[in-house]
């Protein structure tokens, strides 16, 4: 029995010393701005922090959560925009135009990526053979020219996601390299 309660006791003790852990980093993240946070397949993006990139391939879809430092269901935005730091220019109908533009609605591109939410869970979706030049056609409404070659691996979109006026910003780009071969075999 004596055995049995110093075990107890330190699981309890154990436990405790989590527990203080916890509300430590707790309030630690809540000084430095951190009210949120936003998972994708099991990486966590906390608000208030800069993240460099995320890759995303073509051809799935893919879903996050958001919630609040303690777990719970928060209210808010998503938002898919031109990256202002990666910004080009292309002409259309013989205009010449700017990716990231003073026209708030045309940095908008939330709606082309189809991004769905429900609850405390959106999803991004990114077509087969998507490109860059192809959502700037989207959200222009025609056929655009590059002024130079886009680069591949460069974050040209943001996902937003906003709580009150916490962001999580992720730059990412995505990935639409495919392979495909018909023929029955290869000689090289």
């Amino acid at each position: 029995m004596k055995g049995l309660t110093k075990f107890l006791t330190y699981v309890f003790a154990l436990l405790l010393c989590a527990a203080a852990a916890g509300a430590v980093a707790y309030f630690v993240l809540q000084e430095k701005g951190v009210s949120f946070s936003v998972t994708q397949d099991g990486q966590r993006f906390y608000s208030g922090t800069e993240y460099e990139e995320l890759c995303i391939p073509a051809g799935e879809t893919y879903d996050f959560s958001v919630q609040s430092l303690v777990g719970e269901s928060v209210d808010y935005s998503v938002k898919i925009t031109a990256n202002v730091e990666q910004s080009f220019d292309f002409t259309m109908d013989g205009v010449l135009y700017r990716f990231y533009g003073a026209e708030a609605s045309l940095n908008d591109y939330t709606e082309i990526f189809g991004v769905q939410t429900d609850g405390d869970m959106f999803s991004v979706t990114i077509p087969d053979d998507f490109s860059v030049s192809s959502a700037v056609e989207q959200r222009y409404g025609g056929m655009i020219e590059l002024q130079n070659d886009l680069q591949y691996g460069v974050c040209y979109f943001v996902l937003s996601v906003s709580v009150g006026d916490d962001t999580v910003l992720l730059p990412f780009w995505f990935d639409v390299i495919r392979l495909s071969f018909d023929t029955p075999s290869i000689v090289f």
